[in-house]
């Protein structure tokens, strides 16, 4: 093996590992929070004192040996932060800007859904105490969530300017009226001995009203959490004579890197491919969304990026009509259009007929579709060289294509057809082969224009498009757009972006409300979308721009729907997230627990049923289905476990001979195999406990969770090294 050749397989692993370790999140399920633990006897030097120091009543009366802490937590800091300057503010401006329209009606819909609904929600009673809510007196809010507790619960807290006698006066009507009674049953309100007051349900802890500092208040949901000194978003001293922080409606941040101390993670558990996000939003003076998401990750992942995504550099004609467009610029397009096109005799590597006649520069533009069922055309642009020789080698390539068929005794595919002197090149798709039922089909086609750009040049252009109606029809349809000084749209419209799309939300709307209110029609009656003669002048175009830079990825958009409403949710899903810490003891603590509080629940169903506890854990699988359900038996490895056990079977491998493979099953091997293994269960009449397998957990010897649900945890005794000094285990994060 050459050198070249070792590096190429070095290079080649290095960026398979990188790729692999960029953490895709998804939102984690979530607990309700119940009475907190211990609170932190003592803060870190450079914390942030917490609102209360005293411990909760139902802390006090825990045992030492069962929920033992450490003497000290460090400061954990927020994955989220959202912050608002002033709320009535954003009302206002919400109500202002072109989506305030949507908003009314999309609120009336919710309402009248809500009361028809069959489960018995009742959203007018949630909408009046939302109504009460926003005729509250101005305050900036801050939402802060944090990571889950030790046992897996969410952590969170809401920041607010008013007083904690002015929370409550204004939180308690809300609690003890009907709404709240409607929709959390039996939710209460009661003032804490230490300070500040508890909503809690009859077995549940909701939330804390406590003090904040310089006389403001805070919701939280744990009475210990420590709040960072300094609150993103928030304007300091140095900001008040300016005017951008005060334009800002919303910021929000998200931080991807770990925020609190990790235990028992490998180096390269740490590695992010992206280190957070930043989300701020403002409305203009023409009532149009100003957004802008900064995603910022390490330099080689810029690296990576710009050797992936180029500049623009020609732009393309888009309809007015169209739904929308995009576009980018990137190498991948010469290699892939082949691909997209299904050129290419099945069965070889050989390059494809369009790979050599491309640039890098792709334009995709989404139409309304026509005929029976309008699915929307799909055509792709990009820039062709040498336009005979492309249409000499596509013709040849999609002969070979059809020879292969009719070797296979199938229909050929591809046809060329001719419309309005060009030749165009077009496949069957689906439609010529059974095998299946599909209400429509989709059909690739090639073509060639030549198209004058916005500094009037002409440009040769290769149209690779999908239709499910005649492509004869859609290449007449595409030289009939109208251009000119007039019309003519072009994209990119700013000089050399990195990617650029354009949202024709009037054209879009006309054709999706149509639908949308045929499928309310079954449930609501008057409060549907209305016309799109009635909201022409809030349906503006929005746009938005793509910059990629070495430390990150700048999104800025223009637009009437502002794009927090699904990229807040979605940044508050991923800081929900349970297992950050990178397979650390603290990461499987939090996923042991909510197994154990999973198969307590299980197991008070079953003494309900049986009128015992279940002697074995293998009693509960009418109640769990632990085949449906083997997550719940099973627990990730530590990373220093995973490693050695890998480094096992390797030298087990090479050291042992390979097996028959005409070994006799037994008729049990065929059965559903219950591995409870991971579970300790001691049975008694009176008390039971049901805890993980002694050595699971690296800094835990006990972790269990009794008859009454309370989880406990025996921490690790001091060893001694051979040198006599004294060394612990290794603790959990937090």
């Amino acid at each position: 093996m050459n050198q070249r050749t070792i590096r190429r397989s070095h290079t080649g692993w290095i960026t398979g590992a990188l790729l692999s370790l960029s953490i895709l999140l998804t939102p984690g399920w979530l607990m309700p929070a119940t009475a907190q633990d211990k609170p932190t006897p003592e803060a870190t030097p450079d914390a942030t004192p917490p609102p209360t120091a005293e411990p909760t009543p139902e802390s006090a009366g825990d045992s030492e040996e069962s929920d033992h802490r450490p003497d000290a937590d460090p400061l954990i800091k927020p994955r989220l932060e959202l912050h608002a300057a002033s709320w009535r503010t954003l009302v206002s401006e919400v109500k202002r800007s072109h989506f305030g329209v949507f908003a009314a009606y999309g609120l009336r819909i919710a309402t009248e859904m809500g009361s028809a609904s069959a489960e018995g929600f009742d959203l007018e009673s949630a909408s009046r105490a939302i109504q009460r809510i926003t005729e509250w007196p101005d305050t900036s809010v801050h939402l802060l969530i944090y990571a889950p507790d030790r046992e897996g619960r969410p952590r969170w807290a809401i920041l607010l300017d008013w007083s904690l006698d002015d929370l409550y006066a204004r939180v308690k009507p809300i609690i003890e009226g009907d709404a709240a009674d409607t929709l959390l049953e039996g939710v209460r309100i009661t003032r804490q001995d230490q300070g500040g007051f508890e909503i809690a349900l009859p077995q549940t802890t909701l939330a804390y009203l406590l003090p904040y500092e310089n006389n403001k208040s805070c919701v939280t949901s744990h009475a210990d959490l420590e709040f960072p000194e300094q609150l993103f978003g928030a304007a300091t001293d140095t900001d008040q004579d300016e005017a951008a922080p005060a334009a800002t409606l919303l910021t929000c941040r998200l931080v991807l890197t770990p925020t609190e101390h990790e235990s028992g993670a490998t180096f390269l558990s740490s590695l992010r491919a992206v280190a957070g996000v930043d989300y701020t939003a403002r409305v203009a003076d023409d009532g149009n969304w100003d957004e802008t998401i900064n995603v910022y990750w390490p330099q080689v992942i810029g690296i990576a990026a710009k050797a992936v995504v180029n500049k623009v550099k020609y732009t393309f004609f888009v309809p007015d009509e169209a739904f929308g467009a995009a576009v980018f610029s990137t190498p991948l397009v010469s290699s892939g259009f082949d691909a997209m096109a299904g050129l290419g005799v099945p069965g070889t590597f050989e390059p494809g007929p369009l790979m050599g006649h491309t640039k890098q520069d792709v334009c995709v533009t989404v139409l309304p579709g026509t005929g029976f069922l309008p699915t929307p055309d799909i055509v792709l642009q990009v820039r062709a060289t040498r336009v005979d020789s492309l249409i000499d080698d596509v013709r040849e390539a999609i002969e070979e294509v059809n020879d292969f068929h009719r070797r296979q005794e199938q229909p050929p595919p591809w046809h060329e057809a001719e419309v309005r002197d060009r030749v165009i090149f077009w496949n069957d798709g689906g439609s010529a082969y059974g095998g299946g039922i599909s209400p429509l089909s989709m059909r690739t086609v090639l073509f060639v224009t030549r198209e004058t750009d916005a500094r009037d040049r002409d440009r040769d252009f290769l149209v690779l498009a999908q239709t499910s109606t005649s492509p004869e029809q859609l290449v007449r349809r595409w030289i009939d757009f109208p251009r000119g000084a007039e019309r003519q749209r072009y994209l990119p419209s700013t000089k050399k972006p990195y990617g650029q799309a354009w949202v024709n939300w009037k054209q879009l709307y006309t054709w999706v409300h149509p639908w949308i209110n045929m499928g309310l029609s079954a449930t609501v009656r008057s409060g549907l979308l209305p016309g799109e003669e009635s909201v022409a002048d809030d349906l503006t175009d929005a746009w938005a721009t793509v910059k990629v830079q070495y430390r990150g990825l700048l999104v800025s958009h223009q637009g009437p729907i502002p794009s927090g409403l699904l990229a807040i949710p979605i940044l508050i899903g991923m800081s929900m997230e349970m297992d950050e810490s990178g397979g650390s003891d603290l990461a499987r603590e939090r996923l042991a627990c909510r197994r154990l509080r999973v198969l307590y629940h299980h197991c008070a169903l079953f003494k309900k049923d049986i009128h015992r506890w279940p002697a074995e854990l293998a009693e509960l699988d009418g109640y769990v289905d632990f085949a449906g359900h083997p997550e719940l038996l099973q627990l990730q490895l530590s990373p220093r476990k995973r490693w050695g056990e890998m480094w096992g079977e390797m030298f087990a491998g090479l050291s042992q001979p390979d097996k028959d493979g005409d070994e006799e099953f037994e008729d049990d091997d065929w059965g559903v195999d219950i591995d409870d293994s991971l579970f300790v269960m001691k049975w008694g009449e009176a008390s039971w406990s049901l805890g993980i397998a002694p050595g699971t957990l690296e800094h835990l010897e006990r972790l269990y969770i009794d008859q009454d649900g309370e989880i406990h945890r025996v921490e690790k005794e001091i060893t001694e090294t051979r040198s006599g000094d004294e060394a612990e285990s290794e603790p959990a994060a937090e």
